[in-house]
């Protein structure tokens, strides 16, 4: 059934477990690049019996996501879906159609969006299925994990990756972006096809761009890239990602003097991305960054 997919065998089993009896509110957790949007649209697909290329054209399907131009998704958004979700489902062949509201990024609703929600999610309409996805079900209310059923989007290995594009890729391609990636199927998927409009891809080529630059030029790149908080957020997760990859590289070559300004590096990294959590200043928070990166 899961066979097209590289997934982790432990994810692979929840999918199916879920599917033979689904509830009516998924939270879909993992980090970014995971690949949380293709399960949930896969998922999708087998709840409305559509296929998967088609599942976008399905026409009660309801895809939510944060606006570009927006610093989370609006309340207005919510309670139109409820306000959609009162009118009766349609009943066709002998059987209702599932409606399916899918949250891209859970996370960036706001609390008050999410009781909005929440109130949905406990007496959910009658064959509608709610699909949320977002890093960590701690980045949702306790009140919205509780009521939902969990699947959590687990690394996959790097035998099972390497059985996977054996035929596509060479051996070093593939474990330099397993490395990378850190096992997360759609940023491994991204870097290996050279997907320039993958988002995260987008961030690691800037991440490898600020690190071959001199002190003044990430200073001036910093102040420019810090001006939105989302991006410098994939900034830094792209940061980490090399960071970590140059890190165990390191270890293994037993290069003492690089090892100790990476160690300095990824703890700096977390530093920052802390920061941003606790709505710190992103322009002050990047600029203490390339200020005190010591490699």
């Amino acid at each position: 059934m899961l066979s097209g997919f590289l997934l982790n065998q432990k994810t692979k089993k929840q999918i199916e477990h879920y599917l033979m009896k689904p509830a009516q509110a998924l939270l879909i957790t993992g980090p970014n690049g995971s690949g949380k949007k293709t399960i949930s649209m896969y998922i999708a697909s087998k709840l409305t019996i559509i296929n998967l290329e088609k599942i976008n054209e399905y026409p009660y399907l309801k895809i939510v996501s944060k606006p570009k131009d927006k610093q989370e998704i609006p309340i207005a958004t919510i309670r139109g879906i409820i306000s959609d979700l009162r009118l009766k489902p349609v009943f066709a062949k002998d059987r209702f159609l599932a409606r399916i509201v899918f949250i891209d990024g859970a996370d960036n609703l706001s609390e008050e969006a999410q009781n909005a929600l929440l109130k949905a999610i406990e007496e959910p309409p009658t064959s509608t299925f709610f699909i949320l996805t977002t890093p960590s079900d701690s980045n949702v209310l306790p009140t919205i994990a509780s009521r939902t059923t969990k699947l959590p989007v687990l690394p996959v290995s790097l035998d099972d990756t390497k059985k996977f594009y054996s035929s596509r890729f060479q051996d070093s391609e593939i474990e330099s972006a397993w490395r990378l990636s850190q096992g997360a199927v759609g940023l491994m998927d991204a870097l290996l096809n050279e997907n320039q409009s993958h988002p995260l891809k987008i961030a690691i080529d800037a991440a490898k761009k600020l690190l071959r630059m001199n002190q003044y030029e990430r200073i001036l790149f910093m102040d420019s890239y810090s001006a939105d908080k989302a991006n410098l957020g994939a900034l830094f997760d792209a940061l980490n990602r090399i960071l970590t990859a140059l890190h165990h590289a390191a270890i293994e070559s037993g290069n003492s003097n690089l090892t100790k300004k990476l160690t300095v590096s990824r703890k700096l990294t977390d530093t920052a991305v802390k920061s941003l959590d606790h709505n710190s200043s992103a322009r002050l928070t990047g600029l203490n960054y390339v200020l005190k990166l010591p490699v």
